[in-house]
């Protein structure tokens, strides 16, 4: 037989602490989405694990959560990578598939972090052994809204594990607590909707939640008035990738770039005022290759037949 305890009763278990930069960050899962309310880190960020910690040590955290996005290395342009932070989990329907079984997320999805806790990231299973009734010790937690929650209601326990989305809400998240001994794992494999996210830790060595529950009113004004800039080398503008993805960005010269000269072509990263560059290889009446960007101006310098070369550098019709 197995005992349920009342969640509250396992939380009362977890032992508080609050000390500062001790605690280990954790991988719970990738995501297409992040919360409306996260803040913009203003830092040259290379990782999940330093957004997390810059997400942990902020002035106005500490966070619960980081959102990481690794820029893909596009054309082989510079591109700047994204953290943000919140105390705001994804909801379980927008995660995706890692790319592996250690949860390297796709480049332009969201790593997800919790930035302090006391558990260790297993790794994900098809199955966990418990599906076919709970052996004795195993809690079947009722769902939970946010992985931290069922890493909390789990804190007497040594195993936690989690499914994004349920059978009765896909925006919740299965829970599952119990010692070492009574799961079985079995299809180890990448990350993502329906498989189980297992942890383990020191019973009773949980984290409070409380310390990710300040509000941070003025940050999020800051962050939603974009007054908080993208970073890049100098020479360098910080671009949207694309007009659907508006929170990726790649560092591009303008001056010299060919589809973003003068400007991005997309427009610039927290800036809307910014003026919109040109794509110089869509000018018309251009002979293939016939056209380069200097000093942010499109130079034709070849033309296609039926057209020809201004001592403005632009092809017109003959």
């Amino acid at each position: 037989m197995f005992t349920l305890l009342a969640p509250a009763a396992l939380v009362a278990l977890a032992s508080v602490k609050t000390v500062r930069a001790v605690y280990p960050n954790l991988y719970v899962g990738c995501s297409n989405y992040y919360p409306d309310n996260t803040v913009f880190i203003d830092e040259m960020i290379t990782s999940n694990e330093e957004c997390a910690a810059a997400c942990y040590s902020a002035e106005e955290g500490p966070y619960m959560y980081s959102y990481y996005q690794n820029g893909a290395d596009v054309r082989k342009r510079q591109v700047q990578s994204t953290c943000r932070c919140s105390n705001e989990a994804v909801p379980a329907s927008f995660y995706v598939e890692s790319t592996d079984t250690a949860g390297t997320c796709q480049d332009y999805n969201w790593a997800v972090y919790i930035t302090a806790t006391t558990y260790n990231f297993d790794g994900c299973y098809t199955a966990i052994g418990t599906q076919e009734g709970a052996p004795e010790g195993v809690y079947p937690a009722p769902d939970q809204p946010s992985p931290e929650d069922c890493l909390q209601v789990c804190a007497s326990y040594q195993v936690a594990a989690f499914q994004p989305g349920t059978p009765m809400s896909e925006t919740a998240y299965t829970c599952t607590c119990g010692p070492t001994s009574a799961f079985t794992y079995t299809g180890q494999n990448t990350c993502g909707t329906g498989d189980y996210f297992v942890y383990d830790h020191k019973a009773t060595g949980g984290i409070s939640s409380d310390f990710a529950k300040r509000q941070v009113k003025e940050a999020l004004i800051r962050a939603r008035n974009g007054k908080k800039r993208a970073l890049c080398p100098n020479g360098l503008t910080a671009c949207k990738v694309s007009q659907y993805q508006s929170d990726s960005f790649e560092c591009i010269d303008t001056t010299s770039e060919l589809d973003s000269c003068g400007g991005c072509i997309h427009g610039e990263f927290n800036n809307a005022n910014a003026p919109l560059g040109k794509d110089c290889a869509a000018l018309p009446g251009l002979a293939r290759g016939g056209v380069t960007c200097n000093a942010g101006q499109c130079q034709a310098f070849a033309c296609k037949k039926g057209w020809t070369l201004t001592t403005e550098d632009i092809c017109v019709e003959a």
